[in-house]
């Protein structure tokens, strides 16, 4: 591992730029950038309490591919929880997901212009590459808690809404952000047993 000195609580952190240009202090838990002359200004949330499980360097198989987990984010809604462990496959990551016992794997999507994403709202339908989709739930997020490395996202933004939509046992979730910047996943349902992840 690269010994990395924080700039922010100026401990040196045993960590390892693998994939992303970010990863975070183990320490302070503050996001530090591989350019060390850029500073991301957020105050990310203690660690939750009800924190279960420690996937971080976990293996795991999804569509026939095998994943690395190198880290998680953890977000606080005004109900509930959501955690997002980040895997790779070389180059290529996905969202392993869990909220309230249930999981799912999200990925990110860039193209989604066709979406009017502010006129959404419960039980509104639209459609998406030849899929009707429901509008299930509006979920508002207002901090989150980080470990690990992950890929590059809006992490200065800790408030927002989350948009959940399925069709059947795919799924779409939209993230609002603040500042007005939409993150777009899709992905679907998992069952934990068949991914086949040693807790050990």
């Amino acid at each position: 591992m690269d010994l990395i000195n924080c700039p922010y609580c100026n401990l040196q952190a045993h960590t390892k730029y693998r994939y992303t240009e970010i990863v975070l202090c183990g320490y302070c838990k503050t996001p530090i950038l591989r350019n060390k002359k850029n500073t991301l200004q957020i105050k990310p949330a203690a660690k939750p309490e009800e924190f279960k499980f420690d996937l971080i360097d976990k293996s795991f198989v999804y569509n026939n591919q095998h994943y690395k987990i190198t880290g998680y984010i953890r977000y606080f809604y005004t109900e509930g929880y959501l955690y997002q462990w980040a895997a790779y496959n070389h180059n290529t990551y996905v969202w392993l997901c869990e909220s309230l016992g249930n999981w799912f794997v999200l990925l990110p999507e860039k193209e989604f212009e066709n979406i009017n994403v502010s006129k959404l709202s419960v039980n509104t339908i639209f459609s998406y590459k030849g899929d009707e989709y429901t509008v299930n739930e509006l979920s508002l997020f207002y901090n989150y808690y980080m470990e690990g490395e992950l890929p590059d996202f809006t992490y200065t933004q800790t408030k927002g809404m989350s948009i959940e939509c399925s069709s059947k046992n795919k799924l779409i979730q939209f993230n609002v952000l603040e500042n007005n910047q939409i993150e777009m996943y899709t992905g679907e349902h998992v069952y934990f047993k068949d991914l086949n992840i040693n807790l050990r």
